[in-house]
């Protein structure tokens, strides 16, 4: 789970775990990452109308990314590290 990693620091970590499970399916890849973000995060995927099951890897990360720092602007606390 990301916890409170960045999602930049989530992703290389669930996709180091990935090539050492021998994990090959982009929807399982795409299952475990979401399911893994903060749920803050995985709100506003859905409010980006993006799903599990109707985004690429690609635009789960991105949009993640986007929301993160979005939602640090002004909170010195969540700033990414």
């Amino acid at each position: 789970y990301q916890r409170d990693q960045t999602v930049h620091k989530y992703v290389h970590e669930i996709e180091s775990l990935f090539m050492m499970a021998g994990v090959v399916s982009d929807q399982e890849k795409i299952d475990k990452l979401w399911n893994g973000l903060n749920t803050h995060l995985q709100k506003g995927l859905w409010r980006e109308k993006l799903t599990p099951t109707s985004c690429t890897w690609e635009e789960l990360v991105d949009t993640a990314v986007f929301l993160e720092m979005a939602e640090s602007v002004g909170d010195t606390r969540r700033q990414p590290k």
